[in-house]
């Protein structure tokens, strides 16, 4: 099952946000502007750890047990990483 990233409702599902942030296919200004808004975001609103967990989870397509597993935390704490991160992300996304 696909994930849904739901920043401002660009992307319906997560390969479709994988695809966007590794080809960037699209013929759209504000599309390309806001990759560049939301790399700028992630660089810096996030901590490391969000960070991690966001790229893992979102782009590299890995389990949130697995994330977990590989940082030695529950997997409750990747999950609050991510929503924490999204919430950050949409807080960013507002101010612009």
């Amino acid at each position: 099952m696909a994930r849904k990233c739901q920043l401002n409702g660009m992307f319906a599902d997560n390969k479709q946000f994988k695809e966007f942030m590794e080809t960037g296919n699209t013929n759209s200004a504000s599309i390309r502007r806001f990759k560049k808004l939301l790399m700028a975001g992630i660089d810096t609103m996030l901590t490391d750890r969000q960070r991690y967990c966001v790229t893992l989870y979102y782009i590299k397509n890995v389990p949130q047990k697995e994330i977990a597993r590989t940082l030695g935390v529950n997997p409750s704490t990747v999950t609050r990483s991510i929503r924490s991160a999204l919430n950050r992300l949409s807080i960013f996304a507002n101010l612009l």
